[in-house]
């Protein structure tokens, strides 16, 4: 197996705790950002801006400005039926997508601040500078910009051994405070956040929890949809 392929194969999302002690060097911080400026960008517009947030003072303000719900979202949706959730590993690994969150955690109703770690990165982009197209097609094309921008960071950040996660709330109301915080123009939105650090303690888990794709046979078609002579 190639190193780039083992890269995007061992990716993850640590949703774990981050050793606050152990900081990350400017040199990864500037190959992560790089990996960012070469992300493929719809007629190059490169429509991002990205702040990097080290500072234990902002850190702090972001993380207690905003409350989360940690299993209520989770048990709605389980008792919704939701496609996305197996009611157990076995339909998971019979399923080969979405994902399977344990009782224990579903009955988790409580509300907890956002974990983050020693680095926090906010994606921000401009919704008025868009590519020469229609309006909606120009906010597709820009949102293809925006899932290089974080796919390149994710990779480039597992090949350095960093921990990764991305925090998609902060694109949701919550990502007004984080404005704020660090001021931003409110021309601007948040696309995502990601947090970035080192696992304090990486968990072991089991082939379910971390590896469940569907078979290449189950989504590739040859010529014409329906054929799966791969």
């Amino acid at each position: 197996m190639s190193v780039f392929f083992r890269t995007i194969k061992e990716r993850r999302s640590d949703r774990i705790a981050y050793d606050l002690k152990r900081p990350i060097t400017k040199l990864n911080l500037m190959k992560i950002l790089e990996a960012a400026r070469w992300a493929p960008s719809p007629h190059n517009m490169q429509n991002f801006e990205i702040i990097i947030v080290d500072d234990k003072k902002l850190l702090k303000s972001i993380q207690e400005g905003y409350m989360r719900p940690s299993g209520s979202y989770h048990k709605r949706l389980q008792r919704s039926g939701h496609d996305a959730y197996a009611s157990s590993e076995e339909e998971l690994l019979r399923k080969k997508y979405g994902i399977f969150v344990p009782d224990e955690r579903a009955r988790s109703g409580h509300r907890r601040a956002i974990r983050l770690g020693p680095v926090l990165g906010v994606v921000t982009y401009d919704p008025e500078r868009r590519p020469p197209h229609g309006r909606a097609e120009a906010d597709f094309l820009n949102d293809i910009g925006l899932g290089c921008v974080l796919e390149n960071v994710w990779l480039m950040a597992h090949s350095l051994g960093l921990s990764f996660q991305v925090m998609s709330v902060l694109g949701g109301p919550a990502g007004e405070d984080v404005k704020r915080i660090l001021g931003i123009p409110r021309r601007l939105r948040i696309a995502f956040g990601f947090r970035l650090g080192y696992a304090v303690q990486r968990p072991k888990r089991t082939p379910i929890h971390s590896r469940v794709r569907r078979e290449v046979t189950d989504f590739a078609h040859h010529n014409q949809f329906g054929n799966r002579s791969w």
